[in-house]
């Protein structure tokens, strides 16, 4: 099988910069996955992320996305034709990372075959622990979208292990 990447990506430090972060938190804590997905917590690294990109063939980040057309709480998605103009328009706070990395696996050849990046228009960016209550709220339908990108990509049985809420209100 096609091995998976699931990055998340952000700040807990910086209010909802910490959504990649979080929603990777759930999913480590709610669903199991087959052997071939690696679930990362990037953190804010750069390109000390490389490491983890050998024969991966679907990459998807997530991430807090800056959006002038959406609002806040709002999940955007975008797929692999699409990332270098996102990126070149600085979708978060610490793009300088993703473009570098991106950039890094384009130039070795080891660009993934799939690529998409999702993510929540932060409704705050400011020097607090934890999410608003507005990104909180939505952050069970980015999971949701996690998963059904996941699901598209025939990446093999993903079970649902803990009942409860992904995220406490």
């Amino acid at each position: 099988m096609e091995k998976t990447l699931i990055l998340g990506v952000g700040n807990l430090l910086i209010s909802d910069e910490g959504l990649g972060i979080e929603t990777i938190n759930i999913l480590l804590e709610n669903y199991q996955f087959p052997n071939n997905v690696e679930i990362i917590d990037g953190g804010t690294q750069g390109l000390e992320l490389l490491q983890y990109f050998d024969d991966v063939q679907n990459l998807l980040i997530i991430d807090a996305i800056s959006s002038k057309e959406k609002k806040a709480g709002s999940i955007i998605k975008i797929p692999k034709e699409k990332i270098n103009y996102y990126l070149d328009t600085k979708i978060s706070a610490h793009d300088i990372g993703l473009i570098d990395i991106i950039s890094a696996l384009d130039f070795t050849g080891k660009l993934p075959k799939n690529i998409t990046i999702l993510g929540i228009v932060p409704e705050k960016l400011e020097f607090e622990y934890g999410l608003s209550p507005k990104i909180k709220e939505n952050l069970q339908n980015l999971v949701n979208e996690v998963i059904n990108q996941l699901l598209t990509w025939k990446i093999g049985e993903i079970k649902h292990v803990n009942e409860r809420s992904a995220y406490p209100q």
